[in-house]
């Protein structure tokens, strides 16, 4: 093409989409509100399964049949177990595998993709199978899965990106979470943001840096507006524990926020 149009300047645009897709219609959140109903009973039947002690593959397939059955999809069903994890999202090729955790492993489910009519979502939870977390494992989730809430309630419409940054950067500092260590220290991992749409549109930004914020890059340079979907998600590394991840998906509203995926936070 450029050899034939040698007047044309041809330039790559990845994100020409991502202005006009950033504040959703009313049908477009009527469809997030049914993929959002959708995926969290997906979840929430995977979820269950591991910490029943159902193989991770089988624990996927509850899911992808929820998905599939209520005419929808998923680009990928993330499940990650062990005694003590090491990354709350799962390496395994397919996101799963054909083992079952074992009673007091950490076990974490995360299901991301065109959910419904092309949207995506991605929440993610953290249990321990058979339901008997050590104090030390339930501390762990707690505080991950209460992280994520507080991140939640703090979005607020015409916030700017470095305003919800700040008060997110506060959340994590009032739980210890950063404990005088830097963010990447891999002690203790802190939260994350992004938007949504037909894909991941945002890049996903440590909230450590206040001047940049989770949702501070380079696109979204306007406050928060009605109609925006967006993710709080944040993962939790305690030595000698493992690693619990949670996150929550949710329409910015008048008010706050509008939570899309509705699973329990704790099994």
């Amino acid at each position: 093409m450029r050899r034939h149009t040698p007047q044309i300047e041809w330039v790559a645009e990845y994100q020409l989409l991502e202005g006009p897709q950033l504040v959703k219609s009313p049908h477009e959140l009527e469809v997030y509100r049914e993929a959002g109903a959708l995926v969290s009973a997906a979840l929430d039947a995977a979820m269950k399964a591991m910490v029943s002690g159902e193989r991770s593959c089988e624990a996927a397939a509850r899911a992808a049949s929820i998905l599939i059955g209520g005419g929808g999809g998923f680009h990928r069903i993330s499940i990650n177990h062990g005694p003590m994890l090491e990354n709350g999202l799962s390496k395994a090729y397919y996101g799963y595998d054909t083992r079952a955790p074992n009673p007091g492993d950490l076990v974490t489910v995360w299901i991301y993709g065109p959910i419904l009519g092309g949207y995506w979502l991605d929440p993610g939870r953290t249990a321990v199978c058979g339901s008997r977390p050590t104090p030390a494992q339930k501390a762990l989730a707690e505080d991950c899965a209460s992280n994520v809430e507080k991140m939640v309630k703090a979005i607020a419409p015409g916030a700017s990106p470095r305003d919800i940054g700040i008060r997110w950067a506060e959340i994590e500092r009032e739980g210890a979470y950063f404990d005088g260590r830097k963010p990447d220290s891999g002690n203790e991992k802190h939260g994350f943001g992004h938007d949504l749409a037909t894909s991941f549109p945002g890049y996903i930004l440590p909230i450590g840096d206040a001047e940049i914020g989770p949702f501070g890059y380079r696109r979204l340079q306007e406050t928060l507006k009605p109609g925006i979907v967006l993710a709080a998600e944040a993962f939790l590394s305690r030595p000698g524990v493992g690693t619990a991840g949670f996150e929550n998906n949710f329409i910015v509203t008048e008010t706050g926020a509008e939570l899309l995926d509705k699973s329990p936070m704790l099994y």
